[in-house]
């Protein structure tokens, strides 16, 4: 029997239904780098068997650029008849060899044959993201995404391909081509992603990959995989609750798909000709926190193909209940997590709730209240996450009267109503990812801190402040729909800021006879005309380029 343990995509795909496969963003999976050096005596113009991809640099004033569209590239690459390397493994021997920085800097100034070398590879893509977010016209939205991208021959020294493409896309809805019992799992899923930016990625990258030069194919060739859906994205999945999964592919193939290595080899049904159906009903005792889940085919002659989603993580788990009044300190970790919010939450004046890294916090529509103290601890490998437990947005974390500072430290907010709202009370946000809300951070007569924070993705104003005092530095407010800062009757200062690619302005003064200074802010532009502001806004001097950006 003949095991073929890569992926295959058929590159031949109609163009809308492989925009909908891009914007599920799967990743390949292979096994892990082989010892080795890499050959010294290839001919010149020969290809590489095992090729991986290096962490892109970003020349982008968003700090998720380069994360993105590498996991869209690797998705199309696989495509290849390369053996890829799995991203993760990729950077867990980069930093174990002290050659991240050096791997994501310009690749003439890398040391290529060494990190060759350490990945057991004879092929590398480097790439640069040039461009990416949306752009605000006045009657459109358009979303552009740019990538230098080449691929290196570790034995010959020789750059066998590059190429430099920029790729727009005007704003609206998402075209579905495949119908019948995919489309309400892919759907559901399509609804948790960043849908414009990735779908815009996906038609760039599948034009750069299409353009690489690909090994002969193997034979017997493994059954191709188009695309892996599933409902359970951003949601907490509890004993009950059924996880669905769609897998189109060739069809006539057998097919299985894990959760983790606890919950493997599930059955997937083919319902339609090429797509394959599974269930599973979370049990009590089942405990998975962000697991990638996995699908395989296998082609009647064994070869086999997997596809990994690493893009929409599953949580399910039996939550621990959050009180609905928490009288006295207490602090919640990751091990007796999640804690899931079925009512209101109030922390009382006197007590202090203290949240321990790698906590996930899910709430069922309602959310927190903050009478006391809320002192949140993550770290950046596991950060501390507060979600919406459904489909539907939770009210969120509101801050109300509070005499001492709150802080939150490396924290994700998401799907909430408001993802902080601060009403006379003084809190501090580090390292923040405030995504997906319907507005950011709100600030009413209060104190509010913030370093190193992505404020972005609101269907208001990313941050908007009335009566407050405002200090942020080195964060990244983009792509809110409304507009990015708003304040009124504020004192604010802010620095080093990267301000851009947001709805009807980038900040907007609410005081005409009040001026704003906000020198030292990258506006996405060096031109001072083309700096998007309302009200009176003191600007000069501008930043020349984006700040360094926030670690998320």
């Amino acid at each position: 029997m003949v095991k073929v343990r890569r992926r295959h995509h058929d590159l031949r795909l109609p163009f809308v239904a492989a925009a909908l496969v891009c914007l599920l963003l799967p990743a390949c999976s292979t096994p892990g780098p082989e010892t080795g050096v890499a050959p010294d005596d290839e001919p010149a113009g020969s290809l590489p068997s095992r090729v991986a991809v290096l962490p892109f640099a970003n020349d982008t004033s968003d700090p998720q650029a380069a994360t993105v569209v590498r996991k869209v590239f690797y998705n199309y690459l696989s495509s290849l008849n390369y053996h890829d390397v799995e991203l993760f493994t990729v950077d867990e021997v980069l930093v174990q060899r002290d050659l991240l920085s050096a791997a994501q800097g310009d690749p003439t100034e890398a040391p290529l044959r060494e990190i060759c070398q350490y990945l057991g590879v004879d092929g590398l893509v480097t790439g640069r993201v040039t461009a990416f977010g949306k752009l605000y016209a006045f009657v459109y939205t358009d979303t552009q995404v740019g990538l230098d991208a080449s691929l290196y021959h570790c034995g010959t020294g020789e750059v066998l391909w590059q190429r430099e493409e920029t790729a727009h896309g005007r704003g609206g809805g998402v075209p579905l081509s495949l119908t019948g019992i995919a489309t309400t799992v892919i759907t559901t899923y399509i609804s948790h992603v960043r849908t414009t930016s990735v779908q815009v990625a996906a038609k760039l990258c599948l034009e750069l990959v299409g353009s690489m030069p690909n090994p002969a194919v193997p034979a017997p060739p493994p059954p191709a995989i188009s695309l892996m859906a599933h409902n359970g994205a951003g949601r907490l999945l509890v004993p009950g609750d059924t996880l669905r999964v769609v897998l189109v592919g060739d069809p006539g193939a057998s097919g299985a798909w894990d959760i983790s290595e606890a919950i493997r080899d599930l059955p997937l049904e083919e319902r339609q000709r090429g797509i394959y159906v599974g269930e599973y009903v979370i049990q009590s005792g089942d405990r998975e926190l962000r697991s990638a889940l996995e699908g395989r085919l296998v082609s009647r002659d064994g070869a086999e193909s997997r596809w990994i989603d690493v893009f929409a993580p599953v949580t399910l788990a039996t939550p621990a209940p959050l009180p609905p009044l928490i009288a006295e300190d207490i602090h919640l970790t990751e091990a007796q997590g999640p804690y899931l919010a079925s009512q209101l939450t109030i922390i009382a004046p006197d007590a202090t709730l203290t949240v321990e890294p790698g906590t996930s916090i899910w709430f069922q529509e309602l959310g927190l209240v903050v009478k006391g103290g809320l002192d949140v601890e993550g770290v950046p490998e596991r950060p501390v996450r507060f979600s919406a437990a459904g489909d539907h947005p939770w009210k969120g974390i509101f801050f109300d009267r509070t005499l001492d500072e709150s802080r939150l430290v490396h924290t994700e907010i998401r799907g909430a109503q408001f993802g902080v709202n601060a009403r006379n009370a003084r809190v501090r946000i580090e390292h923040g990812l405030i995504e997906g809300n319907e507005w950011g951070v709100v600030a009413e007569d209060a104190i509010l801190t913030l370093n190193d924070t992505v404020i972005r993705d609101s269907g208001k104003a990313g941050l908007s402040a009335r009566g407050s005092i405002v200090d942020a530095r080195r964060c990244v407010v983009s792509e809110n729909d409304a507009g990015g800062v708003q304040l009124t009757k504020s004192q604010a200062t802010l620095q080093d800021n990267g301000l851009y690619g947001n709805g009807k302005w980038d900040l907007k003064n609410r005081d005409p006879d009040e001026p704003l200074a906000v020198p030292g802010n990258w506006w996405g532009t060096t031109d001072p005309a083309a700096v998007r502001v309302r009200g009176p806004v003191e600007i000069d001097p501008i930043r020349e380029s984006p700040a360094g950006t926030p670690d998320q």
